[in-house]
């Protein structure tokens, strides 16, 4: 059963005939990422760094416009350290996956609604990041590391479903669909 408020995001995107087979939203809320473990000792360090100057330049020189270049790093610091973790629990927020007999969709905009289509019979590599409770990522196109290291520096990371529940169950359906697209049998999620 897909729920009634995701499958209106998706109402007016659909094409004449096509449904939805499934739609979902993200997990929500602050998610640690292993990345995290460096970042964060690092972004500390940083901050606190930047606290220290711009107080020994803000006593000794209280005229300084130097001071106000370092409240940039301050600022920057604390952003890296908690912003980030609120922005990105905002823009889950505002994300939507939907898989029609044709068509992944994704729908996302934290302003403005953008959507992403990517037909069913153009997807030439799936991967997945699997968490231990069924959750996980799946990623239509190469891995992100190593998308990386082949395309150095890239910021057209490919489209993917992130932290979507049953990962398993939509992936095996995405294959499904795969196939039946590569063998050219009708599309009987069709209307």
């Amino acid at each position: 059963m897909i729920d009634q408020s995701i499958e209106k995001d998706f109402e007016d995107e659909l094409i004449a005939g096509e449904k939805l087979l499934w739609a979902d939203k993200p997990r929500g809320g602050v998610l640690f990422k292993k990345a995290d473990w460096f970042q964060i000792p690092l972004t500390l360090i940083f901050t606190g760094v930047s606290i220290a100057i711009f107080t020994a330049v803000h006593r000794t020189d209280k005229n300084s416009g130097f001071q106000w270049y370092i409240l940039f790093f301050v600022i920057a610091g604390f952003y890296e350290l908690v912003g980030r973790f609120f922005y990105d629990s905002w823009r889950k927020a505002n994300i939507s996956y939907a898989i029609t007999g044709l068509r992944v969709i994704i729908r996302h905009g934290l302003f403005s609604k953008t959507y992403k289509s990517i037909y069913i019979s153009d997807i030439n590599e799936l991967n997945t990041k699997p968490k231990p409770d069924g959750s996980g990522t799946i990623i239509f196109g190469p891995d992100i590391v190593v998308y990386w290291i082949r395309r150095m520096p890239r910021t057209d990371f490919p489209p993917k479903f992130e932290l979507i529940t049953n990962m398993q169950e939509v992936y095996n359906l995405l294959l499904t669909l795969k196939e039946e697209s590569t063998n050219g049998q009708p599309r009987p999620h069709l209307s």
